[in-house]
């Protein structure tokens, strides 16, 4: 049994469970509980066949952190019934918090449209002490300490020897033509550019 979670707009959870039926068992039938401190919160009958590996979803109010518990119960015998079980902690949710420089406004602007998302800096808001995610085009504010960066324009020292930038366009050099999503397309046709 897997057990993941996505956080969704608006602050809630997305939950995952799946289940993997060996491929010499018998089919068979059961229920899967979704708890919470010993609560039923979501239960889904469901139906396993030989081979078979169902997903299951669950949407879930955000709030508080919490520790969630996947049971499988099924109703026929079952070989090993220590996998019939999986927790998952969900952090509590709160807004995300994102640096972006006063100077990149469309950023702010797109960013500041989003639900749950403080954009920073503010000038009536204390500066939290980690953010979510810095947006820059800045060299010292890569320093923040944050849980994702993104630069804008910045080359990493690490491959500066490598990697030039110049003011005119480019085209891609190769792709995956073996690609289901690229097969049909041809990017020599394709240019990129910087400044249109």
């Amino acid at each position: 049994m897997a057990f993941s979670a996505r956080r969704a707009p608006g602050g809630h959870w997305q939950v995952f469970v799946q289940l993997a039926g060996s491929a010499n068992a018998e089919s068979t039938t059961g229920t899967l509980e979704l708890r919470q401190e010993d609560k039923i919160i979501a239960h889904e009958d469901l139906s396993l066949t030989r081979g078979s590996s169902p997903r299951l979803a669950f949407d879930l109010a955000g709030g508080p952190g919490a520790v969630l518990e996947a049971r499988l119960r099924l109703n026929d015998f079952d070989s090993l019934a220590a996998d019939d079980a999986a927790w998952l902690t969900l952090p509590a949710t709160r807004p995300l918090a994102i640096f972006v420089p006063e100077k990149l406004a469309g950023y702010r602007h797109a960013l500041a449209a989003l639900e749950d998302v403080n954009v920073f800096p503010q000038a009536d808001a204390p500066t939290p002490a980690v953010f979510d995610l810095v947006i820059s085009d800045y060299e010292e504010d890569m320093e923040k300490p944050a849980r994702v960066r993104c630069a804008i324009g910045i080359i990493p020292p690490d491959v500066r020897s490598l990697v030039t930038v110049e003011g005119k366009s480019s085209q891609a050099i190769d792709w995956r033509r073996d690609s289901p999503l690229l097969q049909h397309v041809s990017l020599r046709d394709v240019v990129f550019m910087d400044h249109p």
